[in-house]
């Protein structure tokens, strides 16, 4: 009697790891079902890497990495720079990819640019000397697209765009994926020959600007795989059985204050606020642990150097995570009595997140003495005195990353604290040092390092890798479907 048990036992325990293994193993076909409720630059540069491919692309934090392009060298003036193309890469159309059209591409993007090819090597001289270029070329909008001898425009990514559609307009195929203010459905098709090797997807099916709910409820019925969602949509996602991909932290949640309130007398009130911010636990309850508290404007694996916070009386290295500092504790309680006490804080209507964070703010601040109101304006409001802004941090060098991060931060904090920017050459040290410089005038207060989350349905099969990579690229290769045919 025991003998037979044990040999049930061992029985259904083999069927039950086979079943296992069957349910893991990958499969070929299926169409993926994405969803987003952004239509912005980010998301159409998310869905056109996935057919359009740059020369070099970065990693975090690996850094910059080949992709056409296998290696590059530059001469010493960094006047000229060869890269050496990957051999064998297939078109959508199924020609190979040459030098020379590489070249093409790239001259219709930089007209000032002299750009040849020879051989198999694209040659490219920059109108000045950028000592920078592979990590230039690795943006989005370097991407090679050739027409091809129908007219079409094709690539050489894992998909090829089969259509474009929106209610307002016919359906479509080209490369334009629309002007981000209109709902709109993007098909891409598998490319059989992908260099990198055929996708395991037949088909990825895009809908953007999808309202939160909505994704919510399709996911939850089985009409999505993949969706967009909040900090705020956390628990629910994961409480209903389904599986969270996340990118690094990669946008930065900051306070910045307006030209009237950047001079020197309201510095005592910018320094109060600063110090009063708890960010460890805005990162545990508004982010659910998934965020990071913001110590400077750029995170090490950015910018290559510890992260620093700047408090009203100079700078300090914040090993507590970010946690509030004490007015009092700074030695500043004489100019407290001195500082206007009450703020306006506008947050944008349609960011949930940022409305969270300023109302946050606003219960810090009051522990400091200060009344803040938040302003969600719907139309003419008061003039605000600080903005809660949302910037994504460029995936480039230090020099260029911090200048452009200005940049989403407001004109008038890079006409003030970065007139010109940084040069594209200068050393590290000099970027530590604006950094600090900026930090230090407390007219943009660093608040929270925030991820890109997605919720994930039971039938979506990770081959190893996540969805999402670090830097927020979609990573679909790496993706199967247990059932190709829901």
């Amino acid at each position: 009697m025991k003998r037979s048990s044990s040999l049930c036992l061992a029985l259904g325990s083999v069927l039950l790891a086979g079943v296992a293994i069957e349910a893991a193993r990958p499969r070929y076909g299926g169409t993926l079902r994405v969803e987003t409720d952004a239509s912005d630059q980010a998301t159409r540069d998310r869905i056109a890497s996935l057919g359009f491919e740059t020369l070099t692309r970065v990693d975090i934090p690996d850094g910059l990495q080949p992709h056409l392009a296998l290696t590059w060298e530059s001469d010493s003036r960094r006047r000229q720079w060869r890269f050496t193309m990957r051999p064998g890469v297939v078109l959508h159309d199924g020609s190979t990819l040459q030098a020379w059209q590489v070249a093409a591409a790239m001259r219709s993007i930089e007209t000032e640019w002299r750009i040849t090819a020879e051989n198999d090597v694209v040659i490219v001289e920059p109108d000045k000397p950028i000592p920078d270029l592979p990590w230039v070329v690795s943006q989005a909008r370097y991407a090679v697209s050739v027409t091809s001898a129908g007219g079409a425009t094709v690539g050489t990514g894992p998909f090829r765009l089969e259509d474009i559609h929106s209610p307002d307009r016919p359906r479509r195929q080209e490369s334009a994926l629309g002007n981000g203010a209109e709902n709109t459905t993007v098909r891409l098709r598998a490319h059989d020959a992908y260099w990198g090797g055929r996708p395991f997807l037949d088909a990825i099916q895009i809908e953007s600007r999808r309202p939160q709910v909505e994704q919510l409820m399709d996911l939850e019925s089985g009409r999505a795989d993949v969706i967009a969602i909040r900090a705020a949509d956390m628990r629910r996602v994961t409480q209903r059985g389904f599986r969270i991909a996340a990118s690094r932290p990669i946008e930065l949640m900051a306070l910045v204050f307006e030209p009237q309130r950047m001079g020197a007398d309201d510095d005592a009130t910018r320094g109060l606020l600063a110090s009063a911010l708890d960010r460890r636990a805005m990162a545990s309850v508004l982010l659910q642990q998934r965020g990071e508290p913001a110590l400077a404007l750029l995170p090490p694996w950015l910018s290559g150097y510890t992260p620093v916070v700047a408090t009203p009386h100079g700078r300090s290295n914040a090993p507590n995570g970010g946690a509030r500092l004490r007015p009092d504790a700074q030695g500043v309680a004489g100019t407290r009595r001195n500082a206007p006490r009450d703020l306006i804080v506008r947050v944008d209507p349609s960011d949930a997140l940022a409305q969270d964070i300023a109302e946050r703010i606003a219960v810090d601040a009051r522990e400091a003495g200060f009344s803040i109101r938040v302003q969600v304006p719907t139309g003419l409001a008061p003039r605000a005195d600080a903005r809660v802004v949302r910037a994504r941090l460029p995936l480039t060098t230090p020099q260029r990353a911090l200048t452009d991060l200005a940049g989403q931060l407001g004109a008038h904090i890079a006409a003030q604290a970065l007139p010109g920017g940084i040069p594209f050459d200068a050393p590290l040290d000099v970027v530590y040092r604006t950094e600090i410089a900026l930090l230090e005038q407390h007219i943009v207060i660093p608040v929270l390092l925030v991820p890109e989350l997605y919720g994930l349905a039971d039938r979506v099969v990770l081959l190893g890798a996540s969805p999402v990579w670090p830097s927020g690229a979609w990573n679909f290769v790496d993706v199967s479907l247990k059932d190709p045919n829901p």
